[in-house]
């Protein structure tokens, strides 16, 4: 009875590990494409409304802006930005090159004039595509990769132990 309740735990852990290591594939994706919308907001911000940075990050729905809204009376938007990215990246599943990416955003915002502005938000945008792209890659062929992978070797030590 124990040997049973042990290999189904074992085989159970198994298949939670290849859902989880699936899901943070998905939520990779979902976590790029969200941001690349809430730089659209941002980019709408700053060229219509005429909008400070902090209060544009306030208006924006997204966690990193969130946090770097926090940060920016204390630190500056370079250090608030860096923080924030760093802060949210494990919790929206980012890769170290997605974080590069938004870093780069955060060396240029607030330095420059209104329409420099846009094009630095219009150029992290554009290499956020390339980012989301390889996301939707990795999603497709690797979600059920994993999912799979889990529960192939869930069933495998299961039988393998009984």
């Amino acid at each position: 009875m124990i040997k049973l309740i042990g290999s189904l735990m074992i085989g159970g852990a198994c298949v939670y590990l290849g859902l989880k290591r699936s899901m943070s594939f998905r939520k990779r994706q979902r976590s790029l494409e969200n941001i690349q919308n809430s730089l659209s907001l941002l980019e709408t911000e700053i060229a219509f409304r005429g909008t400070e940075l902090k209060s544009a990050f306030l208006n924006i729905d997204d966690p990193v802006f969130r946090e770097a809204a926090k940060a920016i009376d204390g630190s500056g938007i370079k250090n608030a930005w860096s923080k924030a990215v760093k802060k949210c990246a494990p919790k929206l599943c980012l890769t170290d090159g997605d974080c590069d990416t938004l870093l780069m955003l955060g060396q240029r915002l607030g330095m420059t004039d209104t329409e420099n502005q846009i094009k630095n938000i219009d150029g992290v945008k554009n290499m956020l595509d390339i980012h989301i792209k390889a996301a939707r890659y990795d999603t497709e062929h690797f979600c059920r990769l994993y999912t799979g992978g889990g529960v192939l070797t869930g069933v495998f030590i299961v039988l393998m132990l009984l």
